[in-house]
């Protein structure tokens, strides 16, 4: 999955539950003030364009409710 600036939207679906929508928000990376301080703005603007600064949560859950899909 590619990292970008944007929320990831999360739909699962399952046959006997309701189908669940999760927003993963876009969180940036701790390393990116280290790339400030070293690669100045153009650091800046290479992680920014690449995607590089940004992070994902490595686990989501998703609670599925019984019912109709």
């Amino acid at each position: 999955m590619p990292k970008s600036k944007y929320a990831l939207t999360l739909t699962c679906d399952k046959p006997g539950f309701q189908t669940a929508v999760h927003e993963i928000p876009s969180d940036v990376e701790a390393m990116t003030i280290g790339n400030v301080l070293v690669g100045g703005i153009v650091g800046l603007a290479i992680d920014a364009g690449t995607g590089a600064m940004n992070k994902y949560d490595a686990n989501v859950t998703v609670t599925l409710t019984p019912g109709t899909s």
